[in-house]
């Protein structure tokens, strides 16, 4: 539905987009979830070009459930050697096909951070409020005084910017596991919008962008308006996007799969 609505605005108004080039194959691939070069960055860009990470977010799935024949015990190791597997298949042979690149890219290693946290989380690891706070501000401060990567499939991202991330939610998901973190309503239900503000953002800010010119702001306070403003609209944007679309269409998925939700327990 996103990718739709970006390829009708591509259309209808292209000038919102810095770059925006249509390529049939390049547009039914983005569909597909399908890694392909962009045709004006030369990059694996998909049509909504956030997409990237969906992706490869599709290929973890894909891999996760093929493991789910594995013994229970034995699937974080079957992820976790497929996953070296494919970024070291990717190493040696620099495949030039841009699925290829993708679905052997180091960032992939993003997903074992990930599942290493959740083992984690589940398992019987405690921490202490200062344990906590102290390595909420280490991840932190190496995520901010780390050199931003270069590009998206960055070689070394996972290890800049993918363990500083991994450590803060590791830091952040065993505070509420204590029992260290206050519930706040608001700051949950903007948690819960969290995808939506993903998907939202993209849209905002290219919708500010168009309607800039004429607002006529100037000065120092140019730069400060544009992100106030942009922010607020895809704040509210992500909102409404969760309440009426997002929301339903789990709901209705979860009633056509015979679905329950996961609920975790502390």
């Amino acid at each position: 539905m996103v990718t739709a609505a970006v390829l009708a605005l591509a259309v209808l108004a292209p000038s919102i987009f810095h770059t925006m080039g249509l390529d049939a194959a390049h547009v039914a691939a983005s569909f597909a979830f399908l890694p392909w070069t962009h045709p004006e960055t030369g990059t694996a860009l998909p049509l909504f070009q956030l997409g990237w990470s969906l992706n490869l977010e599709l290929e973890f799935y894909l891999l996760f459930a093929l493991v789910l024949a594995v013994l229970p015990s034995r699937r974080v190791g079957a992820t976790v050697t497929v996953v070296a597997g494919l970024v070291a298949a990717g190493l040696i042979f620099r495949p030039d096909v841009a699925a290829f690149r993708v679905w052997t890219s180091p960032i992939l290693v993003d997903f074992v951070l990930g599942m290493v946290v959740a083992v984690a989380f589940l398992g019987r690891m405690r921490l202490s409020r200062p344990a906590g706070l102290i390595l909420l501000a280490v991840g932190s401060a190496a995520l901010f005084m780390t050199p931003a990567p270069q590009a998206t499939y960055d070689l070394w991202r996972w290890l800049t910017a993918g363990v500083p991330a991994a450590v803060i939610l590791l830091a952040a998901v065993m505070l509420e596991k204590g029992g260290h973190v206050r519930r706040i309503g608001w700051l949950r239900f903007l948690g819960d919008t969290s995808y939506a503000l993903y998907l939202c953002h993209y849209f905002a800010i290219g919708a500010v962008r168009a309607i800039w010119p004429v607002a006529g702001v100037d000065g120092r306070v140019d730069g400060i308006a544009f992100l106030a403003t942009a922010a607020a609209l895809a704040l509210a944007g992500s909102c409404i996007f969760h309440l009426f679309v997002e929301k339903p269409a789990v709901r209705l998925a979860r009633r056509f799969f015979c679905l329950t939700p996961l609920r975790w327990r502390p």
